[in-house]
């Protein structure tokens, strides 16, 4: 229940972040706490405060990611493509919550296995942050053509109307 209520809660702070800073900078401090969660998730196992904790943080997180990224469809895919793009992702990112259980069932057979599943999460997030870091942000403008479009007719619409000002004037 607290997973929940951090997450739905979190949103409003990573949305408020994301007005103030941008998409970098707090997905980065995203992903360094990914790194820190995924490096300690499996030595804080038998300490339920820190895994208390861990878990919490997992769900900080989770809705940074969900945060921080939905804006960007748009500006990279269009206004057109944006929403269905996030489509995608979000059915993709909960197939990729499936693999979890699929994982733990088929492929971990003793408890170290675990290790080597959460220290190669690190390793992700670790490639994670260094992409963050190569990308190049610029301020989020969602381009429209119809300013263009009404460009000329604004101008057509204008002269017309002074036509019929000078028509009305002179009856």
């Amino acid at each position: 229940k607290m997973s929940s209520l951090l997450n739905g809660g979190s949103r409003l702070m990573w949305g408020f972040l994301f007005d103030k800073f941008g998409f970098k900078k707090p997905f980065m401090v995203l992903v360094i706490v990914e790194i820190v969660v995924s490096g300690m998730f499996y030595f804080v196992g038998t300490n339920t405060v820190l895994y208390f904790l861990m878990v919490s943080l997992t769900a900080l997180i989770l809705a940074g990611v969900i945060c921080l990224t939905t804006p960007l469809y748009p500006k990279i895919f269009g206004l057109k493509n944006g929403p269905f793009v996030n489509g995608i992702c979000i059915a993709l990112y909960g197939f990729s919550c499936l693999l979890g259980p699929i994982v733990a069932k088929f492929i971990i057979k003793k408890k170290s296995d675990y290790k080597m599943l959460y220290l190669s999460g690190m390793v992700f997030a670790c490639i994670g942050l260094l992409l963050t870091m190569k990308f190049n942000e610029e301020p989020i403008t969602i381009k429209s053509n119809l300013r263009e479009k009404m460009k000329g007719k604004y101008e057509d619409l204008k002269e017309k109307g002074k036509e019929m000002l000078l028509k009305v004037s002179n009856k």
